[in-house]
């Protein structure tokens, strides 16, 4: 259970991350991690890389503001 709540936390860093411009410390928080280097650690061993350093691939291959989130369901 508690790997599955960490993927989770770690996969809404990475949105955040990707989609705005927040303090890598304060998604760190808003995702649920009480301390950063708690999160660095966690983040670094499911996606292989810090988050500032994910932050600048996605950012640099996404351009910045645009989402990495599909909607599901067609919008009028």
């Amino acid at each position: 259970f508690v790997e599955f709540v960490t993927r989770v936390r770690i996969g809404r860093a990475c949105i955040q991350l990707a989609e705005t411009s927040d303090r890598i410390s304060a998604i760190c928080f808003d995702v649920g991690f009480n301390n950063i280097t708690n999160f660095n650690r966690h983040f670094v061993k499911l996606k292989g890389k810090t988050p500032g350093e994910y932050r600048r691939i996605i950012q640099t291959n996404l351009g910045k503001g645009q989402s990495i989130v599909k909607p599901t369901i067609a919008m009028p």
